[in-house]
């Protein structure tokens, strides 16, 4: 995502940007698949058809309560 791009971004996206992190990072602290983030991130995925435990690490690692994810 380009920086102010804000147009047409997931809340994973815009949240991720916003904490400084990369997909890689994010997918590396949350042991997901980097595909698996770009998915979330580019609407291919939503967040909510992830496993309780994925989204749980995904919330924790950008500070926010899971359901913001959504």
């Amino acid at each position: 995502m380009k920086s102010g791009s804000t147009k047409n971004t997931t809340k994973v996206a815009r949240l991720r940007c916003e904490r400084g992190l990369t997909q890689a990072a994010l997918a590396k602290g949350t042991g997901v698949n980097i595909r698996t983030i770009q998915k979330f991130e580019n609407g291919e995925r939503g967040i909510e058809t992830a496993s309780l435990a994925v989204a749980l690490r995904i919330a924790d690692l950008l500070g926010v309560h899971p359901r913001e994810l959504i």
